[in-house]
């Protein structure tokens, strides 16, 4: 093949060929690849870009130039992913010339990919950020989930300047049963606030479900039924500990249920559903005294918005 290009020119591909500068050059961190870390950046501030082939799990970006690693903060109440995450790859992006380029990290740029058994998260830092491992250490908590849970941080940067808004209606709660009740959400990857619905307050937990189901095989009834059965009433007897004997009148547990026609394709379809449980009644069941169908009986359960009875 050579023989079709002049000389100098053949030459120089191959003695290109056998650079090194071809390839994106990677970054020297002192963490290493077995420490974990734990990503100090609410999760709705990520965007999620696709998902790995092999494991399906969401893949997402950030940019932190100055001004966001200065200016980041949980106003939202977006509690964090607590997942023991690792660096994967520290490279620089590349210029696509000579140096080969990153596919969606702009040219100059540096990237660190850090990863989970739950999600991968890339986060990219502009030529202006000269220090990356600094820039990274203010965006990532040097230690495990559990030497993250013992820390200050979830407190005192997470809860405390939201606190107010999230239990607004849950006034007469003290401070450490809140945090208690924020924890115990947040360790089991549930979202924590207060809603009032028909003169009581309830502690509104958000959960993602990352279950997508096949609207062929699965009907709307038995996943609403499997969700409540699997994640409702297992998170409510979880958090049952730390709300009894407290002013919280039940659990209201929020999600949205990912649905979609594996045969005629479309988009995918979401079920808005609310199940508020009274705080005595699933004392009952935890007890052994009544059934989790009567349980949800003397319960409200709203799918998109009207009021349904759910057969488990």
């Amino acid at each position: 093949m050579l023989g079709r290009w002049p000389r100098p020119i053949a030459a120089f591909l191959v003695l290109c060929s056998c650079l090194p500068a071809f390839a994106v050059k990677k970054l020297k961190l002192s963490i290493p690849k077995d420490q974990p870390v734990v990503i100090e950046v609410p999760p709705d501030q990520w965007v999620e870009k696709e998902t790995s082939y092999a494991g399906k799990i969401p893949i997402s970006v950030i940019r932190a130039d100055q001004d966001f690693i200065k200016n980041r903060r949980w106003e939202n109440g977006s509690p964090p992913l607590l997942a023991n995450f690792h660096v994967e790859k520290a490279e620089e992006c590349g210029t696509g010339v000579m140096s080969g380029r990153i596919i969606g990290c702009p040219v100059g740029w540096s990237e660190i990919e850090l990863r989970s058994d739950n999600a991968w998260l890339k986060i990219q830092f502009p030529p202006d950020v000269s220090d990356i491992e600094a820039a990274l250490k203010d965006l990532v908590f040097v230690g495990s989930v559990s030497l993250f849970e013992a820390s200050d941080y979830l407190r005192d940067k997470v809860f405390m300047p939201n606190q107010a808004r999230l239990f607004a209606a849950l006034a007469q709660l003290g401070i450490e049963d809140r945090y208690a009740l924020f924890k115990a959400c947040v360790v089991r990857g549930f979202g924590a606030s207060s809603i009032s619905f028909k003169n009581v307050g309830y502690l509104q937990v958000g959960v993602t479900t990352s279950t997508t189901y096949n609207t062929v095989r699965v009907s709307q009834d038995e996943r609403i039924a499997r969700v409540i059965r699997e994640v409702v009433l297992p998170g409510a007897k979880g958090l049952l500990p730390y709300a009894s004997g407290k002013p919280v009148g039940g659990f209201a547990f929020h999600l949205f249920i990912p649905a979609y026609n594996f045969v005629t394709g479309g988009e995918n379809k979401f079920d808005d559903l609310m199940v508020y449980i009274k705080i005595d009644e699933l004392q009952k069941f935890a007890d052994s005294d009544i059934t989790s169908q009567r349980l949800l009986d003397g319960s409200v359960v709203l799918l998109n918005h009207d009021r349904i009875e759910a057969k488990l």
